[in-house]
């Protein structure tokens, strides 16, 4: 079932990654927030992170009643922490969408910094919710949590990225 799941999230997202699809239809569209990362898109990933992790989760890992108990609130949790970890990297591609054509070096490099922190922030989650999970589950399960979690946020962060042009094509562009 992950498998399957993974493999159709992966071939969306290549699909989706092609240059022609990433690039915004004009130089106004750029500075308009055109490529993708409005409130209401984000909103509705945000759902479909949400949604689609929980279920996909409840659907491959097989719990006991009591693990089911025990793991349930313990997920819930981290999944509010990934969601405002998320947050951030949504603000960050928003960001991106807004000023994509105005980039200079020191922009760019602060922004990539910001990225970079949202993914040490990801990471310190994960280590920092790993003794609440090894509480919750015997260690085979837990490894299969945060096995099927990596790999759909991966997918999720795939098919994210893969909606944004590359930073220096910006320098092909027009001034608006």
């Amino acid at each position: 079932m992950i498998r399957t799941f993974i493999a159709a999230a992966m071939l969306a997202a290549t699909v989706t990654a092609s240059p022609a699809l990433a690039q915004p239809s004009s130089p106004n569209a750029a500075q308009a927030g055109k490529l993708g990362f409005t409130d209401a898109a984000a909103e509705a990933l945000r759902k479909d992170i949400q949604g689609g992790l929980k279920t996909t989760i409840a659907q491959n890992l097989k719990l006991t009643a009591e693990e089911a108990t025990r793991f349930w609130p313990v997920y819930d949790q981290y999944a509010d922490e990934l969601a405002r970890v998320k947050e951030d990297e949504k603000t960050l591609f928003q960001e991106y969408s807004v000023k994509f054509g105005s980039y200079d070096d020191d922009a760019a490099v602060g922004f990539t910094s910001r990225l970079l922190a949202v993914d040490l922030k990801l990471a310190e989650l994960r280590v920092r919710s790993l003794p609440k999970f090894q509480k919750a589950l015997p260690g085979l399960k837990m490894a299969t949590f945060f096995q099927i979690e990596r790999s759909l946020t991966a997918v999720i962060d795939l098919q994210l990225t893969a909606q944004l042009p590359l930073l220096q094509s910006q320098a092909d562009r027009p001034p608006v």
